[in-house]
């Protein structure tokens, strides 16, 4: 799919953001959706933290992901970030390179920042080890499951 038939969008603390983007994350069948959408709904975000949106010219969800300096591990027990966070294609679109876009999109929100690393805190193995991140071990998140810790040097 080429860049010219996708609209993105960016939601952020800081600026405004049309509403119907909130209802498109918060509808999928995934539950880091909702999660993702109520935090939004509770300003329950970080002043740098990014949602970047992709729809079809019509508005029809793509996929999203976020940056995130905090996600879903306790920052007592993990104090570092930020994350690239629910990483979501639309089956329609999967396979056809929407993730690495996201992921590439979220790199660059990180690099604005100014920031050195990113991590991803995920069950999946593949998509960001393709992308350069690498596997630091397990951990616990905040729903009490074993995930997988990863690590990118910017």
């Amino acid at each position: 799919m080429t860049s010219s038939k996708i609209n993105t969008y960016h939601i952020n603390p800081t600026e405004d953001y049309p509403q119907f983007l909130i209802e498109l994350i918060q509808s999928i069948e995934w539950k880091a959706g909702p999660h993702l959408a109520q935090r939004v709904k509770d300003n329950n975000l970080a002043s740098y933290d990014e949602i970047i949106v992709l729809t079809t010219l019509d508005d029809q969800l793509i996929g999203f992901g976020a940056y995130l300096e905090t996600d879903i591990l306790d920052k007592a027990d993990y104090p570092f970030g930020p994350f690239v966070s629910t990483i979501y294609v639309t089956p329609k679109y999967r396979g056809q390179g929407i993730s690495y876009q996201l992921i590439n999109n979220l790199l660059q929100v990180a690099k604005k920042n100014k920031r050195e690393q990113l991590y991803v805190v995920t069950e999946h193995t593949g998509l960001y080890e393709k992308n350069g991140f690498i596997f630091q071990g397990f951990v616990t998140d905040i729903f009490n499951r074993k995930m997988r810790l990863l690590k990118k040097d910017l």
